[in-house]
């Protein structure tokens, strides 16, 4: 009962939040949990407990659970026990959840807001499941569902509501791969080089505009952390857009993190300023190599360590499957 009081009156004072008082709010949220700038992506059937413990271990200061299916989680508790793994020392953790259905996610997180840091929507999965199941980045041109969702689970929740997403690409947005003309042309004199460079900031507003427009809706639904992969759904396999993101975080006011085109160690830090991020996001970098966070790159003999390090995990941890290991082994 204290609890659900607790919770009532968390709810009712993110309901009468002005715009300063929510952004004031979601960074003192951001601060409490370490103000994290390395961050272990949500994946599905390989961010585990025994993983996200591992990249821990080396460097990782706030971590995801793998996408959960909300109308899954919501009812049926043999895959809440078969998909969701707490555990006291992985904190701080978020839970990610997909849907299109605001009450069904905020059913499928009150199972776990007392045993976390955070709830995400996912708004940016582009497989064809998500295509099917309507849900991730095929969610991105129905803003104002996904604000209902944000807003429902910001008003109920005693814990932060955060989205992933990718960028939604702009009629005026350049193709892949072309990036925001006018960085780089400087005019013969100083009048002809300002006008070059307004003309480049007007070209990236237009480049980015719907994705901007989106995340301050977001943030005005509630949204107390957006994390922004700097790709589109279709851009699969181009190159990560980082100035996509640095548009979004200038425009925001609340933490914004920093997903896509991270390989190695050193392009933590070049992603951080390039984007100027609060944090990044990694994800099949951290796979193949988990020490990323801690600035080790990649060698056969550090990835037989982790490899070790890993299988005892998982023996202290057991993942839900044999399956979950070998992929992260072979």
């Amino acid at each position: 009962a204290a609890a659900e009081a607790a919770a009532e009156a968390s709810a009712a004072s993110a309901v009468s939040r002005t715009p300063e008082q929510a952004a004031a709010a979601a960074w003192a949220w951001w601060r409490s949990i370490g103000s994290p700038t390395r961050v272990l992506a949500p994946m599905v059937n390989q961010s585990e407990l025994a993983f996200r413990l591992l990249a821990r271990r080396h460097g990782a200061q706030l971590c995801y659970t793998p996408m959960l299916h909300a109308a899954n989680f919501a009812s049926d508790e043999v895959y809440r026990q078969d998909n969701f793994d707490p555990h006291p020392s992985d904190r701080p953790l978020v839970v990610q959840f997909c849907g299109d259905v605001p009450a069904t996610l905020l059913a499928a997180a009150r199972h776990v807001e007392a045993r976390c840091d955070a709830v995400e929507i996912n708004c940016g999965c582009p497989q064809g499941i998500a295509r099917r199941g309507h849900y991730g980045a095929f969610l991105l041109d129905e803003p104002d569902l996904i604000v209902s969702m944000v807003s429902l689970l910001a008003s109920q929740l005693s814990v932060p509501v955060l989205v992933k997403m990718r960028t939604v690409r702009s009629r005026e947005e350049p193709a892949a791969g072309e990036g925001v003309e006018g960085e780089g042309a400087a005019g013969e004199t100083a009048a002809a080089g300002e006008t070059a460079a307004a003309a480049a900031e007007a070209a990236e507003a237009a480049a980015y505009k719907r994705t901007v427009e989106l995340g301050l809706a977001l943030q005005a639904a509630g949204c107390a952390l957006l994390t922004l992969h700097g790709r589109t759904k279709e851009q699969r396999s181009m190159p990560c857009d980082w100035r996509a993101i640095r548009a979004l975080k200038r425009a925001l006011s609340i933490p914004v993190v920093a997903n896509g085109g991270v390989e190695a160690p050193e392009d933590v830090a070049a992603c951080l300023s390039a984007t100027e991020a609060d944090g990044v996001m990694s994800s099949e970098a951290a796979l193949e190599n988990p020490a990323i966070f801690e600035g080790v790159g990649a060698s056969r003999a550090g990835q037989l360590a982790l490899a070790r390090e890993y299988v005892e995990l998982a023996r202290r941890h057991p993942p839900r499957c044999s399956s979950v290991v070998k992929a992260h082994l072979f």
